[in-house]
């Protein structure tokens, strides 16, 4: 497969049999969004893509279960830091089951803390760390020889903007950023050699690909608002001590706007992925997690996804004409898997499926939803249902589908196709013959 790596902005060649895939994910503290099952929806579809074409994967999807702002939800709850990550974590895994996707490795931070020690002692060692006058051990950036991103670059300029995640207080540097923050006795931590205390949040994942791949993945994702600060500071703190590349393809998927516009929780566009699902199950009753997986594949993995009214109807739609079409043994040149071998690029190789389907390879079609999680059996009884629903009998559509071939056979083209655009009007399927 050849994928462009959206950190360097070059198309890199992946060819090695065994792939490991590490993709960021949640830090739970609240309900995940749509913005989370598009990259949810995309990273599992790539491994399941990848083992199509013969490779075998492991896929990787860290938790972040110790963090400022779940500890703060959890002082308001009067709860332990714990119960709200896990929480929100059962919460995100029964997501995931709901809508179709396999449940990968999913280590959480807290249970790295020793590596997280080592990793930050190492960094100190190599002179690119050091303990702040605030007890806190900071990264310091000046000293890094590697490539810096320009927000790096421009760090001063970002913390001026508020955007730095670390106040300027004890840094040499403003764009320095933590990698053990101390804590008062009182508050949730964990005994390092610099005191009570609890990790920055890039050196969780740092620690977590050298426990579980020696500092080296095959492809490393997450959405597209982690590539600075947070991948970024990952590379600065593990290829210094680990002497590989994190990563021999970077991915990071668009984000997910709402009509056009990001969503975000201080506009009150956010749409849960909970509700999601019940927006996508209105369109198709029990098959919901289909529709909103496919409507999250329709758009490129490196372009925004605009969440608008549409894009479940349009899903739905699309699924139940490729599930009309996956009938009979037609075979076509090549795979669905194939097709995405280019890019991962799901909306072309989707696009090829529908042309199988009108040049009657249904076997393809069957396959290449198979491989999409998607029951053409199930579909198509769905269709029947909707069209007795909409007053057309089984005994009704066999009579109409007889008619049908009745006037292909003559040649009638404009009569059989009013008996198709009537059944599919329906909900019926429609089922062709092999041409005459």
């Amino acid at each position: 497969m050849h994928l462009h790596d959206s950190l360097s902005n070059e198309a890199r060649s992946i060819d090695t049999p065994n792939i490991s895939i590490y993709a960021c994910g949640i830090t739970p503290y609240s309900d995940a969004h749509v913005g989370h099952a598009r990259t949810y929806v995309v990273f599992d579809f790539l491994a399941k893509a990848l083992r199509a074409q013969g490779h075998t994967v492991q896929l990787v999807r860290n938790i972040t279960d110790i963090d400022d702002k779940i500890i703060a939800v959890a002082k308001k709850e009067g709860v332990h830091w714990s119960a709200i990550s896990g929480r929100y974590a059962e919460k995100n895994r029964r997501l995931m089951l709901r809508s179709g996707l396999d449940i990968p490795v999913e280590p959480k931070a807290s249970d790295y803390i020793s590596d997280i020690v080592h990793v930050v002692e190492r960094l100190i060692f190599l002179g690119l760390a050091y303990v702040a006058t605030t007890g806190d051990v900071l990264y310091r950036v000046q000293a890094y020889q590697g490539a810096l991103l320009v927000e790096h670059q421009e760090g001063a300029l970002l913390s001026q903007q508020g955007k730095s995640r670390v106040s300027g207080e004890g840094k040499e540097d403003i764009r320095d950023f933590a990698l053990w923050k101390r804590a008062d006795e009182q508050e949730p931590g964990f005994p390092s050699p610099w005191g009570w205390g609890r990790p920055g949040w890039h050196i969780e994942c740092t620690a977590m690909i050298g426990a579980l791949f020696q500092g080296h993945v095959t492809i490393h994702g997450g959405g597209t608002d982690l590539k600075f600060p947070h991948h970024q500071s990952e590379i600065m703190q593990s290829e210094p001590v680990y002497g590989v590349p994190v990563a021999d393809v970077w991915m990071h998927n668009g984000s997910v706007l709402s009509n056009g516009i990001k969503m975000s929780k201080s506009l009150g566009n956010i749409v849960g992925w909970d509700e999601a699902l019940e927006l996508a199950n209105e369109r198709a009753p029990g098959l919901g997690a289909d529709v909103l997986r496919y409507a999250l594949l329709k758009t490129h993995w490196r372009q925004p996804f605009d969440w608008n009214d549409g894009v479940l109807n349009q899903a739905a739609q699309e699924i139940a004409s490729l599930a009309q079409k996956a009938v009979g043994e037609g075979v076509g040149h090549g795979s669905f898997a194939q097709q995405l071998a280019n890019n991962f690029n799901t909306p072309q190789a989707l696009g090829w499926l529908h042309t199988m389907g009108k040049q009657g390879h249904g076997k393809t079609v069957a396959q290449g939803l198979e491989l999409l999680g998607i029951s053409a059996t199930a579909w198509q009884a769905h269709a029947r249902q909707q069209g007795e629903a909409r007053g057309l009998s089984s005994q009704e559509v066999a009579r109409l589908q007889q008619e049908r071939e009745a006037a292909r056979a003559r040649r009638d083209w404009a009569k059989a196709d009013d008996i198709r655009a009537y059944l599919q009007a329906h909900g019926a399927l429609v089922q062709d013959a092999k041409a005459v």
